[in-house]
């Protein structure tokens, strides 16, 4: 799984490192292209294309932690954006 598709949950752990480590404006691009990527495959699934960003051909979908975190990275960036 490692040198093939992408992770929702992999992306949203390194953009948590760049926010803790001083990062914001990247781990911000990084929430956003998970999101994009997220709401192009037609919703949560398990992992993704890493050229496309489009839904893995092997991905299960309506993956509940896939689901869980589109959730939580939509609420973070809107609230880096100013809104409540």
């Amino acid at each position: 799984m490692w040198r093939g598709p992408t992770w929702a949950n992999t992306s949203y752990l390194v953009a948590e490192g760049l926010e803790r480590c001083g990062y914001p404006a990247q781990a911000s691009r990084l929430r956003t292209a998970t999101l994009d990527g997220l709401t192009a495959a037609d919703g949560p699934v398990e992992h993704y294309n890493p050229l496309t960003g489009g839904r893995a051909r092997t991905a299960t979908v309506s993956f509940g932690w896939s689901a869980a975190l589109f959730i939580d990275l939509a609420v973070r960036e809107l609230r880096q954006a100013g809104g409540d």
